[in-house]
Formats: C-alpha cells, sequence, structure tokens
C-alpha cells in the first residue's frame, strides 16, 4: 500500500476484511531499499493511520514525464530491474518470516501490485502452498501494456505464472478481464474501482478563487478540468492538441471563455501544446497538489475531462479517476471513448448516455459548444445507485475468499 494518495483500492478491500473482524498487515515498499508495515485491526484505525500518512507525506505524481525517465522506463522494462532491488528480497524475507509466526491459512492479497511485488506474492505462496491462500488484484496486464516498451516476451512468461498461481483472481474491468482470458486462458472476476473514498463536498464550501491557483487563470472563464497525471504513450495527445486548436481559432478569445486545467505531472502534453498554435491561456497546468486540493477543484469545475486510453477497446483501462468523477457530480466530457468499452457502459450506467468523441472535429466541436453555452448537454451523473450496484462485487469476493481458506 502507498503512503501517498494513492492506494485507494487497497484501502477499501482491506476495509472489507475489518469490518468483518480480521485484521491486516499492510507492507509499503518505498523506492530501492525501503520496506515498512503496520498492523491494523478495526476501520478507524486503518482510516486514521491512512490520513496521517497522506497528511505527512508531499504530494508526488504517479509518473515522472522527464526526458531521462521515458529512457530509464524502458531500461527497467526490457531487463526487468525491479525485480532485483534490495527492497523487494526484504519484502520477501518479511512476509516469509511473517508466515512462519501465523498459524493456519493466510490470505496474501496483492491489489494492483508492481510486477515485482506481484512476483514476489507468487514466490511466498509456492513456497507456503495451501497455507497461503493468494488473492490477486489486477489493475492492468504487465506483459501486453502498449505504453510500456521494450521487449514482452520474457515479461509474458513470468505474467503468466503469477497469473495461473492466484487462488483468487479479480481486476478492475470487462476489458481486461477479456484480455486476461486471451492471454492466459484464465478469467478473473470483474470488480470496478468504485471512489468509496471520495467524500460530499461540505454544503456551504467556499468557492475556489481560480487566479490564485495560477496567473494564467481567468476569474470568468469557464474551466474544464482533468485531475492526475497524463503519462506518456497512454493518450492521443496529437488528436487532442489539433482538437483544441481547431476550438481555439473557431471562438474568439478562447481563453476568455474555456481554459483546460490540468493537475498533476502533464509535462508531454505541456511540450505538445507549446509546440502548438494554441493561444497562451487556453491551456493551465498546475503542479501536483494533495488529493484532497484536487479534489476541490473537481466539485468546483464547470466541466470535468476524462480521457480514453488510446486503443480499439480503450484497452479495458478504467482509472479510478472516472469513479472519483461520478461521485463529484459534475458535468461529464469523456473524450476518445470507445463504443462498448467499459467507460462507455460505465459512462450510461451512471448518466444514461455517453458521447463518442473520437476525431479532432468531434471533440473541438464539444470544447466550443462548452464555452459558449455551458455544460448543458455534457453527461450527468444521475444514477445514484450506481455505487452500491458495483460495490456488491466486494462483497461476493471476500465471501469467497473467506470461504476459500475456511
Amino acid at each position: 500500500m502507498s503512503q501517498l494518495g494513492g492506494g485507494f483500492r487497497q484501502q477499501r478491500w482491506c476495509e472489507y476484511y475489518l469490518a468483518r473482524g480480521h485484521s491486516v498487515r499492510l507492507f509499503y515498499v518505498g523506492g530501492i531499499t525501503s520496506v515498512a508495515w503496520t498492523d491494523v485491526h478495526t476501520v478507524d484505525d486503518l482510516r486514521a493511520k491512512r490520513a496521517a500518512w497522506i497528511d505527512k507525506a508531499p504530494p508526488k505524481a504517479g509518473v515522472r514525464d522527464s526526458r531521462f525517465a521515458s529512457i530509464a522506463r524502458l531500461i527497467k522494462h526490457t531487463l526487468l530491474m525491479d525485480l532485483f532491488y534490495p527492497s523487494i528480497f526484504r519484502l520477501l524475507l518479511l512476509l516469509n518470516a511473517t508466515k512462519r509466526r501465523a498459524p493456519g491459512v493466510t490470505v496474501l492479497l496483492c491489489s494492483s501490485p508492481p510486477f515485482a511485488m506481484a512476483v514476489v506474492g507468487r514466490i511466498i505462496k509456492a513456497v507456503w502452498g495451501d497455507a497461503v491462500f493468494m488473492a490477486l488484484d489486477m489493475r492492468d496486464l504487465w506483459s501486453m501494456h502498449t505504453a510500456f516498451r521494450g521487449p514482452k516476451l520474457h515479461k509474458r512468461w513470468i505474467e503468466r505464472w503469477v497469473v495461473h498461481g492466484a487462488d483468487d483472481f479479480t481486476t478492475v474491468s470487462v476489458g481486461l478481464a477479456i484480455r486476461f482470458e486471451e492471454a492466459f486462458s484464465t478469467q478473473p472476476k470483474v470488480v470496478y474501482n468504485v471512489a468509496t473514498h471520495v467524500q460530499e463536498l461540505p454544503s456551504g464550501d467556499a468557492m475556489v478563487d481560480w487566479t490564485v491557483l495560477s496567473p494564467s487563470l481567468r476569474a470568468a472563464s469557464r474551466k474544464l478540468v482533468y485531475t492526475g497525471s497524463v503519462p506518456e504513450g497512454f493518450y492521443d495527445l496529437d488528436m487532442f492538441v489539433s482538437a483544441v486548436e481547431h476550438f481555439a481559432a473557431a471562438v474568439p478569445d478562447a481563453a476568455d471563455r474555456l481554459q483546460l486545467v490540468f493537475v498533476g505531472a502533464g509535462g508531454e502534453l505541456a511540450s505538445r501544446v507549446a509546440q502548438s498554435r494554441i493561444p497562451k491561456g487556453v491551456f493551465v497546468f498546475l503542479p501536483q497538489m494533495a488529493h484532497k486540493d484536487a479534489s476541490l477543484l473537481q466539485g468546483h469545475a464547470d466541466a470535468l475531462l476524462f480521457l480514453g486510453y488510446k486503443a480499439a477497446d480503450n484497452q479495458g483501462q478504467v482509472s479510478i479517476k472516472l469513479f472519483e468523477y461520478f461521485r463529484r457530480g459534475r458535468p461529464l466530457l469523456p473524450v476518445f471513448i470507445r463504443p462498448n468499452s467499459d467507460v462507455d457502459r460505465l459512462v450510461k450506467l451512471y448518466c444514461g448516455s455517453c458521447p463518442h468523441l473520437n476525431s479532432a472535429p468531434d471533440v473541438a466541436d464539444a470544447l466550443s459548444r462548452l464555452a459558449r453555452y455551458g455544460a448543458t448537454g455534457l453527461p450527468l451523473t444521475v444514477n445514484r445507485e450506481a455505487d452500491e450496484i458495483l460495490k456488491t462485487e466486494y462483497d461476493r469476493t471476500v465471501e469467497r475468499i473467506l470461504a476459500g481458506i475456511d
């Protein structure tokens, strides 16, 4: 579990076990050498510790977008360097020592694990056999992720070994479940990443003073907000920048009418914008900020922007950002969403309909309407029961695992 702003899915899993009276030991691998752990026994204890960790840690982006970082990722993914960090061996030894002191069957939950940590979990499973029940919860496919460059055959062999060793296997979307079945002949259950960590903004909450955040922001402009990183290779940034160029050319004083506010690591997009014909002020890039501050911007945006992953089926990717947006109840502008993808189905479940803006002219037209007429006509969360419907899969999975160890 991350001690930073992430780890919300892991927190959610823990809460389901803690609510049933089980204790949880959390492990945190920090960088190349550090490993820490802590025990939690109640939901309140977990939430208090998580809040303290997040408050103490500086805001940090999930990805680095410098040229050096891009080269380093290629080397890491090719040579699988993260399998050989000292922290990984320390984690292996800690887990093994933990199991030696724990009688009976232990559930080892690997949720959204980095490649190396899932391999460690699989080794522990191989060593202890039926004394460890390995629950593997995968957010994406390591070996076939199109944004990760470098050879993939050796990663696929390892991933197949990890996946087939799991006693229970879940993932975050139907699209990914299909891909896992096609690649490894095993189909995980689907448990969507419902944003249970998102709380309603307090009534009477003060409005955001946008101009304090950046001198480029206009007080009267409409704000289209995107929160989170824009990793290299994930989205069709060329088409998106082209769409904004068309919008800016068609709408006089575009920056006074509509501004696109990106919060977090967006260096790849910013460099493309700098080389485009888009007037200054249309794009505004804000630095990484604490999750609670980003949530405040979400709650006061005129509309929230969601970018679909660059693939025919959006690669089955459904980030937790989408569920945060649903809970905020703000108008949603989903871009590059493929028909019948998971995002398409989810937006229809929560909002009733989903636009399919998959060309630069379509996106430019949507931006122009937003600038001129506001968010009228954009998807808006109307199905308040959707969260509860999707959360039932957490109960089913936990009951299935507990029945398995019984």
